[in-house]
């Protein structure tokens, strides 16, 4: 594996005083990692700026030894996807053309577009529902439907924003499952809160506090009670 993505005390805010400090990490293809902490601990801040929504203030990311800053956004979308928390879909579109917008950055033709939409659909056993109402359909399926947009749109970086939040204990660990799925081909970063489901799938965690990276390895050394009960001023 390749190191796909460095991070070197990175700090970024928005216009105020920053609100995430001297993030440093490095992360390969084929790993799932989870970013956990309390809420305003900088989880969010972190990826709007891997994302680069935010600017960083100091620091650097590095996309495959390039530079994010350096990277317009069209192109930074054609390496990274972002599905974000699940919220009331707008009415009006179907499941394919929701799928089909994760091929907006991209520049290959119909052919080659269909083709990366219907896979999409396919793995993600939308196949039967892509003529639906976005609006019409469960919390589940619509989490499928983003999963689905971000895979076509055919990134080595997926980022998540709590994206088994709102969703009840089954689908929850249908979402983790497929995002398990495909970790062998992407690296794949995201918010969550469910100790439980990060335990049983994710590669290594990244636990923040604060703005600052407390703990950053495998589950089991992040997860440890030594670790939580700094983090979140309870006892596990």
């Amino acid at each position: 594996m390749s190191e796909l993505l460095k991070i070197e005390k990175l700090c970024a805010g928005y216009g105020g005083p920053d609100v995430i400090n001297d993030v440093t990490m490095r992360a390969e293809k084929g790993e799932f990692i989870a970013l956990m902490g309390p809420n305003g601990s900088g989880k969010t801040t972190f990826l709007r700026a891997l994302l680069g929504i935010l600017k960083a203030t100091s620091g650097s990311i590095l996309m495959s030894g390039e530079r994010l800053d350096k990277v317009n956004p069209k192109e930074r979308a054609k390496r990274i996807s972002f599905i974000p928390q699940v919220s009331s879909p707008v009415p009006g579109f179907s499941v394919e053309e929701i799928v089909a917008m994760g091929r907006n950055p991209h520049d290959t033709g119909p052919t080659k577009d269909r083709a990366a939409v219907e896979s999409s659909l396919d793995r993600l056993n939308l196949t039967a529902l892509k003529d639906a109402d976005i609006s019409r359909i469960s919390g589940g399926e619509y989490q499928r439907v983003l999963i689905a947009r971000a895979l076509a749109q055919g990134t080595d970086i997926m980022l998540l924003d709590e994206p088994t939040a709102h969703l009840d204990i089954k689908y929850r660990v249908a979402t983790m499952r497929i995002l398990g799925s495909l970790r062998s081909e992407k690296l794949i970063i995201g918010v969550f809160h469910d100790i439980g489901l990060v335990k049983e799938f994710a590669d290594r965690v990244v636990m923040m506090k604060n703005g600052r990276v407390i703990a950053y390895g495998n589950v089991e050394e992040t997860l440890s009670d030594k670790v939580l009960n700094n983090v979140f001023d309870i006892i596990f």
